[in-house]
């Protein structure tokens, strides 16, 4: 009774337990899988819009599992969304109900495939398939308590399609596996993962570690291993339109990152990365940019939170690097990146500036080498290239801790020849370097290009060096703190006019000594400048502008900027210091040439040695100048001096001894329309500046001097040139002038050369209107050597005129090359009241010739006719009597007498009377002058003048004269 009892009470339990068990197994095995497989597409359909499929779901009732098969989601346009083959979960109910959580003892998915898109506007295909409703916001950041015990992926598949940039980016991720054991939500639990994947452009992607969800945290290791770069930034969405970037990245790093609420915390430890064959190419040209076959981060340590980056070392090898800057003067590069990407860059920046504490990088070692760098400038006419190869750089210890120093070593060949080495030590807060700078042979040739935009020279040689330390800090334009000492020189230079293809300036070497600059402080010092073989070709042209304007190229394009001082209120700038010790010239030349004269001239200084001592921007400052060379080889040339800058005072002496005349010819052309046949010239210019005030002198020798051809000059000074020189040269051949000048620097038509002009000119004319009062002075003498006085009447020197041709012929021995002209004269007012009464003997003479010859068969002539005193008085009453009946008559006697007996002698009566009616005589008066000249001439022969320097001219009856003297005027002249 009791046995079925029990049986009676276990049954009916028992039957409801069967009956529960089959209806959980009919739901679990029959009912449900055939719901869910009808609902759950119509539910993804309602809640996404998008078509769903199953193809199969069962569950397994013991132990309680689901699985399902042939899973697809569509896209809106019918496309696959996602799918997978198959999924399976197994439940662990009895863990959930002791674990108050969810707890799923395995999940495997397999072949998952997801199909990603982003679209032109950046949307993605995914957005909006959830809606967040109004309660899921409430409990956002509860998490839902869930175990996994294990999940497990299986060759699954990720489709990444992004169209925002305009063209397709596509890559496919597969096969991708993944491993998580003891996934929990619950406190501090963390899951062990494992995720592995291949791209389907190349490379793999292993992740391995630690991830817990509540908090979020994970840690493990991560390897990126053979991907293409190009892929790497089409996944980030960070490729270029114009650039394309190829090559292959290696990166791996053991990482913890937590999010605590406060903040995302970071670390990577052990981190490298490593890029090989990268190619940076633009794609409108398909020209090379960049190419770096090796290049490495090692040992990267990373604290986000810290803001701590250290890296053990950075390096490349082998890279090449191309740049250019465009026909419009923008670089490659800049035109290469649109503005948004200027915009992101200024956002991070300014992120970054807003951060309040800064990062702190270390970087152990920074290192290239080998690596090229192309330039070429297309904004030149020419382009230019500058090939920047071996680049080797070098930096230790670098970190922006404030004032930490960084050990530099930088090393650039420039074009093949050229090397600029820098070594030294440097720093990033704030911006200081202080390097030993070593710059050596840079060929200026190659640099030609620049100088053709300014001038009309080609550069043929020149080797730039400079070698000492250099000092910067700061980067703010305004304020350019450098600091430079050392030397700096050009060697071997040589430049050529393009115009005419003659070297136009030159050098064997040109160094600055011991230099000493601050910019900031405006002081610039250097203690020697030496220039070794120094040349220069100087032209003065037919329009009086030199080859040196020629040159220049000026922009027209550019207006003429004109000062405005009456609109300028700009604050007067600190002033520039300079000093420059020492100017060494050693074996200079010129080449000089003056194509402005009637005939071109041209000149050659050489052997010039010296320089100068003292230039400095300080006031008091004096500047010491010695200079010696030759001209033509043959003329020793020495200029010394000192110049005051400052003050505008100077005091220059130049000397050229015995330069030979003949080659200045053309200036003497220009200057008097003569040749200069023969002489040596001594010049000695003294020139002396005070408080603007010029008093220079100009002393010049010249040596056996002699003037060649006249050459038709309509601009020569209009002097006797020849009788200058006759007058200045002395019996040694030799012409000594002293030119003095003055004048004021204020006057604004000061010209030093139109004053030694004029001086020289207005010395020549006063030696040329008064050459008797210079020959006087060679002899010593201040008598008017020009006029030599007679008696009326007569042609006999007197003591005092004989005296004045003594010193005369003396003058004429002292200047050899002179020649006295003799103008004989005679006045009418005073040699006639002379000479008249031979004219009234000689007419009683012709008739007392006629008497005779009336009683003769021989006749005579006048000339020879003497008279008695009885015949003289004879004649003369009887052509008395004759002219003046009314006055005279004779006697019954025949004795001649006056009618006025009172009217005084009759015989000086009778004479003065007939002297009214004899009229003057020309050819007489014209004896007399010509009388008078032959006794100068003669007399001067007899002082030794040689009688070929002596030259008698045509006679003169009453020249003009300024005297009643009665004289012969001489004139000089040169032979």
């Amino acid at each position: 009774m009791v046995i079925q009892r029990i049986r009676s009470n276990i049954k009916i339990p028992a039957v409801i337990l069967g009956s529960l068990i089959l209806i959980y197994l009919s739901f679990c095995v029959v009912i449900l899988p055939r719901l869910l497989t009808s609902k759950i597409p119509e539910l993804i359909e309602q809640d996404t819009g998008r078509k769903a499929l199953v193809t199969k779901i069962q569950i397994l009732p013991f132990p309680l599992a689901i699985s399902v098969q042939g899973f697809e989601m569509q896209e809106a346009d019918g496309a696959v969304f996602a799918e997978f083959a198959y999924l399976y979960i197994r439940l662990g109910l009895i863990q959930s109900i002791q674990q108050s959580a969810l707890v799923i003892e395995q999940l495997i998915l397999s072949k998952p495939l997801v199909h990603i898109s982003r679209q032109k506007q950046g949307d993605f295909n995914f957005q909006g398939l959830v809606k967040v409703k109004a309660d899921d916001k409430q409990t956002k950041g509860m998490l839902f308590p869930l175990s996994i015990l294990q999940i497990k992926v299986e060759d699954g598949q990720l489709i990444w399609e992004d169209f925002s940039s305009g063209q397709l980016v596509k890559e496919t991720l597969a096969p991708i596996s993944l491993n998580i054991e003891n996934f929990s939500t619950k406190i501090d639990q963390q899951a062990q993962m494992n995720l592995s994947l291949t791209l389907g452009s190349g490379g793999t992607f292993d992740w391995q570690g630690r991830v817990g969800f509540n908090p979020k945290i994970s840690e493990g290791h991560l390897q990126l291993e053979h991907v293409h770069l190009e892929t790497l930034l089409a996944l980030a969405n960070q490729n270029s339109p114009k650039l394309k970037v190829t090559g292959s990245e290696l990166f791996s790093a053991d990482y913890k990152v937590a999010d605590a609420g406060l903040g995302l915390k970071l670390i990577l430890t052990k981190a490298e990365l490593a890029l090989h064959d990268v190619q940076v190419i633009e794609k409108r040209t398909a020209k090379l940019l960049i190419k770096a076959p090796v290049s490495a981060m090692h040992d990267i340590a990373l604290d986000l939170e810290k803001q701590n980056l250290t890296i053990k070392s950075i390096s490349a090898e082998n890279a090449d690097i191309q740049s250019w800057l465009t026909p419009e003067g923008v670089m490659n590069y800049q035109a290469l990146f649109s503005a948004n990407d200027i915009d992101v860059n200024n956002s991070v920046a300014s992120i970054n500036a807003s951060q309040k504490k800064p990062w702190l990088i270390n970087v152990n070692s920074l290192e290239f080498n080998d690596v090229a760098l192309s330039f070429e400038d297309q904004t030149l006419k020419k382009p230019l290239m500058i090939a920047i190869k071996p680049i080797a750089f070098k930096l230790t210890n670098l970190s922006t801790q404030a004032e930490t120093q960084i050990p530099i070593q930088l090393s650039l060949g420039i074009n093949e020849t050229g090397l600029i080495t820098l070594n030294g030590s440097m720093a990033l807060k704030p911006v200081s370097a202080n390097v030993a700078l070593d710059v050596k042979n840079i060929d200026l040739e190659n640099f030609q290009s620049y100088i053709d935009k300014f001038v009309h020279l080609d550069v043929i040689d020149g080797d730039l060096h400079i070698n000492g330390q250099l000092s910067l800090a700061g980067l703010a334009p305004s304020k350019p703190f450098i600091k430079f000492k050392g030397n700096a020189g050009i060697d071997h230079f040589l430049t050529r006019d393009q115009n005419l293809r003659k070297d136009f300036i030159k050098w064997s070497g040109l160094t600055l000594m011991d230099m000493d600059i601050d910019v900031i402080a405006k002081r610039y010092t250097a203690t020697e400048l030496l220039i070794d073989k120094p040349y220069a070709r100087v032209t003065i042209k037919k329009d009086k502008t030199t080859n040196f304007s020629d040159l220049i190229i000026r922009d027209k394009s550019k207006p003429s900027i004109q000062a405005n001082v009456a609109n300028t209120s700009q604050p007067l700038a600190s002033p520039v210091y300079f000093k420059l010790d020492k100017i060494q010239v050693t074996d200079g030349s010129s080449d000089f040439a003056d194509l402005s004269l009637i005939l071109p001239f041209a000149a050659e200084i050489k052997s010039l040695d010296g320089g100068a001592i003292g230039l400095s921007s300080e006031k008091a400052s004096t500047i010491k100048l010695a200079l010696a060379g030759n001209a033509y080889d043959l003329a020793p040339v020495n200029i010394k001096g000192e110049i005051t800058p400052y003050l505008g005072d100077f005091n220059v002496a130049i000397n050229f001894n015995e330069l030979p005349m003949p080659l200045v010819s053309p200036y003497m052309v220009q200057f008097a329309g003569y040749r200069v046949e023969k002489g040596q010239m001594t010049l000695g210019l003294k020139y002396n500046v005070v408080h603007h005030d010029l008093t220079a002198s100009n002393s010049i020798l010249i040596n056996q001097f002699e003037l060649g051809d006249k050459v038709e000059n309509p601009n020569a000074v209009s002097i006797p040139l020849k009788l200058a020189v006759a007058l200045l040269k002395d019996s040694d051949g030799k012409i000594k002038i002293e030119v003095p000048v003055s004048g004021s620097l204020d006057d604004p038509k000061f010209s030093i050369s139109a004053l030694i002009k004029d001086a020289l000119l207005n010395m020549l004319s006063k030696v040329v209107s008064a050459p008797f009062r210079v020959l006087a002075s060679v002899i010593g003498s201040e008598e008017d050597l020009s006029i030599i006085s007679f008696p009326a009447g007569h042609s006999y020197l007197t003591k005092l005129q004989q005296a004045k041709l003594d010193s005369l012929a003396l003058g004429l021995k002292a200047r050899t090359t002179l020649t006295l002209d003799i103008k004989g004269a005679a006045f009418i007012d005073q040699d006639w009241l002379v000479i008249r009464e031979d004219a009234l003997y000689e007419q009683l003479k012709r008739r007392r010739a006629i008497e005779i010859n009336q009683n003769t068969d021989k006749k005579i002539r006048h000339e020879y006719v003497e008279l008695s005193g009885e015949d003289y008085n004879r004649l003369l009453a009887d052509m008395f009597i004759e002219k003046f009946p009314l006055l005279a008559d004779r006697s019954l006697l025949g004795s001649p007498h006056l009618i006025n007996v009172k009217a005084g002698d009759f015989y000086e009566t009778a004479k003065q009377k007939l002297f009214t009616i004899i009229k003057p005589e020309e050819d007489r008066l014209k004896r007399l002058a010509s009388a008078r000249a032959q006794v100068i001439s003669n007399y001067m022969v007899q002082q030794g003048v040689a009688s070929e320097r002596l030259f008698i001219l045509d006679t003169v009856i009453d020249p003009e004269r300024n005297t009643k003297d009665i004289s012969v005027v001489l004139l000089l002249n040169s032979n």
